[in-house]
Formats: C-alpha cells, sequence, structure tokens
C-alpha cells in the first residue's frame, strides 16, 4: 500500500470539506478544487461525506 491509499483526500467546496472520492450519498462534484491530505481548518464537515455507517444524524 502506498502513502496516497493510507491517507485520506479532501475538497473544500462552499466551505464544507467532502472527502474524495466522493461517497453516492453525497452530491457535492469535485471540479477544480484543490485536493488536501489533512482536513483544512476552519472547514465545516460535510454531514453526508463524514456519517458514521448504520448511524443517522448527529
Amino acid at each position: 500500500m502506498t502513502l496516497e491509499e493510507i491517507t485520506g483526500k479532501y475538497f473544500v467546496k462552499h466551505e464544507k470539506v467532502h472527502k474524495y472520492p466522493v461517497p453516492s450519498n453525497c452530491n457535492a462534484k469535485r471540479e477544480s478544487e484543490k485536493l488536501h491530505t489533512t482536513i483544512p481548518a476552519g472547514t465545516e464537515k460535510c454531514d453526508h461525506c463524514f456519517e458514521l455507517y448504520g448511524t443517522k444524524g448527529g
């Protein structure tokens, strides 16, 4: 496994951070947004991308 495969990738769209690739339950689409290997400070996590499996909401 490479380091890229181990570390997550994220992008910011409309001040929300999304996982990349985007999970099927999220409608965000990455266009030209920069990919990050860490979650950028000052951003809000997308509820869909960071939802725990088997849970609904907070």
